[in-house]
């Protein structure tokens, strides 16, 4: 069973899901007055179940970090909470009524950058204004929120510009600004950060962080990456076959989870198994790999067990989320 609870009020908004198996998914969000409410529903394709055993709260204004490897249901769980993915079975209620268009309303899911969608003959400001004519924001509206987000987002040297004339960076932000023209409660962004360069990453993260501080938008990035979220993300979830395993403040959780190492040592002749606190993953005559806490074990004190004459190569890597 799928139940949305809703507490309202003029500022925020609380959703509740129980799933089977006990799942529950709760997110508060701002701006919204109606309740929404699904019954008797149920998550799954093909009869397989996708998201399972899982209690999540998601508040507003946090940034978040869920995190998972491929078909682990990072996707599917934002595709639930944003209403882009309707129940096997059940209804979905807003008010009463069937309906699913308020929670979408106060969603927004970016998957990727997309520059196809904007008009690259025409300015960024003209780009903006069609949007948000497209999407049926009232022109005074459309202006104000053209105004706040050039000075969020940093555009406002590039306002008249052709979109053809930007750079990827401006070109991006032009997507985020189209994004935020409805002004979610929540924004979703479903792996967005693959392939950009680390520059642009970092760029854009730090604008992330301040839409969330000027617009208390809800910020939730799914992302593979742990150097991608760390950087803004103050709480991190791990999600693997349909289930939340891990869920909490990001410097705990790193600390608990994430100080344990993979270490891959390969030396030019054989050596002697040192000492500690480790657990061997793979060995032979000239190959050492091994995990380690490194809250619990002084590296430096193992690795000097070895000649260091004898070491060709060393390299450190985290878990695999599959193993976290």
């Amino acid at each position: 069973m799928i139940e949305i609870l809703v507490a309202t009020s003029i500022f925020q908004l609380k959703i509740k899901f129980i799933l089977k198996g006990d799942m529950t998914v709760e997110i508060i969000c701002k701006d919204v007055k109606k309740s929404i409410k699904i019954k008797d529903g149920f998550l799954s394709y093909k009869t397989i179940d996708v998201l399972k055993d899982i209690n999540y709260v998601i508040k507003q204004g946090e940034i978040i970090a869920i995190m998972g490897a491929a078909s682990s249901g990072k996707s599917t769980l934002i595709n639930v909470l944003s209403g882009k993915d309707k129940v096997s079975s059940g209804k979905i209620y807003v008010d009463g009524e069937s309906s699913i268009k308020r929670l979408q309303e106060i969603s927004e899911v970016i998957n990727s950058f997309q520059v196809n969608k904007l008009n690259s003959n025409e300015s960024v400001y003209n780009n903006l204004v069609e949007f948000g004519k497209k999407i049926k924001i009232d022109e005074y509206d459309i202006e104000k929120k053209i105004v706040d987000l050039k000075n969020v987002l940093d555009f406002e040297k590039v306002i008249n510009k052709k979109i053809s004339e930007l750079d990827d960076v401006y070109k991006i932000k032009v997507n985020i600004a189209i994004s935020m023209l409805k002004n979610p409660s929540v924004l979703y962004f479903d792996n967005a950060l693959i392939g950009l360069d680390s520059i642009t990453k970092n760029t854009i993260l730090k604008l992330l962080k301040r839409v969330n501080k000027e617009f208390k938008t809800t910020i939730v990035v799914a992302s593979i990456d742990l150097m991608d979220v760390e950087k803004i993300c103050k709480r991190v979830s791990v999600i693997q076959n349909g289930k939340i395993v891990i869920d909490g403040d990001f410097e705990s959780v790193k600390e608990k989870y994430w100080s344990e190492k993979l270490v891959a040592i390969t030396f030019n002749k054989s050596f002697n198994i040192p000492k500690g606190n480790f657990e061997i993953i793979e060995m032979s005559d000239y190959f050492l790999k091994v995990k380690i806490n490194f809250s619990k074990c002084d590296f430096s004190l193992f690795i000097n067990q070895f000649d260091i004459n004898t070491i060709i190569d060393i390299n450190i890597s985290s878990l695999p989320l599959v193993e976290v």
